[in-house]
């Protein structure tokens, strides 16, 4: 739970640290940012921070979740933004025959093609694209 006495001034005394010292590898947000000056910072890390001003210690990230962060800056007129919003797509089902525009024929080719791991790697690499592992895939997205 966040403390109800961080003000504007604890926020805005928090992003002065971030931008001094940076965020931890750990604390970078996953959906939400909390945007100042055109500059994005992780809402959670910041709050946790903003504490540190007024109750004496940083919040650990555990004792509230980044829609709480999220919702608490809004109301102090912070503009926090969603990333998921960004360039939203509706993906279909890709086991759903009938959303498949192209037709049955072609869905089952597709569908036979795509899940072929030989077929895909050796079109990846000729068109020079790497193939990576999904091991490899996870260990890259992890960083922020």
């Amino acid at each position: 739970m966040i403390p109800r006495n961080i003000k504007s001034e604890q926020i805005l005394k928090a992003v002065a640290e971030i931008d001094q010292y940076g965020v931890p590898p750990k604390r970078c947000s996953v959906y939400y940012d909390l945007v100042i000056k055109q500059n994005s910072y992780p809402p959670k890390y910041v709050i946790s921070i903003a504490n540190k001003y007024v109750n004496g210690s940083e919040l650990l990230p555990n004792s509230f979740d980044a829609v709480e962060a999220k919702v608490y800056l809004s109301r102090l007129k912070f503009q926090v933004n969603d990333r998921r919003g960004v360039g939203k797509t509706t993906i279909a089902d890709e086991d759903d025959e009938s959303a498949y525009p192209e037709g049955r024929v072609q869905y089952r080719m597709h569908r036979e093609f795509e899940r072929n791991s030989k077929i895909v790697k050796s079109k990846k690499e000729v068109r020079g694209i790497p193939v990576v592992t999904a091991r490899e895939a996870v260990e890259l997205m992890s960083h922020c």
